[in-house]
């Protein structure tokens, strides 16, 4: 998996993080990472706090859903 990018946005919509499950409300600041991996290319949505979990990871490190809510 790479990422492409990551873009911090306002959420316009509630939504959940991908690494903590959490829900993200409206009007919140929140990164969207674009990644590919065989072809194949996807967003996940992170909050504040799971973006910088997901940094303190070492680089070839990869998470799942939901895998940063105890980290």
């Amino acid at each position: 998996m790479s990422c492409l990018r990551t873009k911090r946005v306002t959420i316009r919509k509630p939504r959940p993080c991908f690494g903590c499950l959490e829900s993200i409300p409206a009007g919140c600041f929140a990164n969207i990472q674009t990644n590919v991996d065989s072809g194949s290319i996807w967003d996940i949505t992170l909050c504040g706090n799971c973006q910088e979990k997901a940094l303190a990871l070492h680089h070839d490190d990869e998470f799942g859903e939901g895998d940063l809510k105890d980290a």
